[in-house]
């Protein structure tokens, strides 16, 4: 099957299997991550993050510019849309102009299970790494499509 992943503004297009998704999202959830990991036929994983936001700002807010957010008129945010604690927005037509924070998407071709573990992996503050919630999800559904990936993930070798 023929995927296509968004990288910032470029198309990865590759033939594969999609092998996992995760989801940190939750209901009372304004901003999340979502994970798919996909495996290339000639056996590369393409590993994608969205950030995604239902966040809404004015023009003042600091985090238009730092986050190189768009006008938008007021009609096209979704029901889930949320005003920006900071800048506190208020929508009094459908052509009122706001800034919505836009899906942040990222892709990473890794050649092999160890360097999606790695891509998937934070530190903490003391330096030990670790497996958010969303990344554990991530690769125990991957570990049942992918016998590499279930070998890698669920035996660590300590030297």
């Amino acid at each position: 099957m023929t995927f296509k992943v968004l990288d910032s503004s470029r198309i990865l297009q590759f033939e594969g299997v999609h092998l996992s998704h995760s989801s940190s999202q939750r209901d009372d959830s304004a901003r999340w991550i979502e994970f798919d990991l996909f495996r290339t036929e000639s056996g590369q994983y393409v590993l994608s993050r969205i950030g995604i936001s239902m966040i809404y700002h004015t023009r003042r807010c600091r985090l238009v510019e730092q986050y190189g957010l768009h006008a938008a008129p007021a009609a096209t945010l979704v029901p889930k849309s949320v005003p920006c604690e900071k800048c506190c927005p208020v929508i009094r037509a459908d052509n009122e102009v706001l800034y919505p924070e836009t899906p942040r998407p990222w892709a990473q071709v890794c050649g092999t299970v160890d360097a999606v573990i790695r891509s998937v992996q934070r530190r903490d503050e003391q330096g030990s790494l670790y497996f958010t919630r969303v990344a554990r999800t991530l690769l125990e559904e991957a570990s049942q499509h992918d016998a590499a990936i279930d070998r890698h993930y669920h035996i660590q070798v300590v030297s």
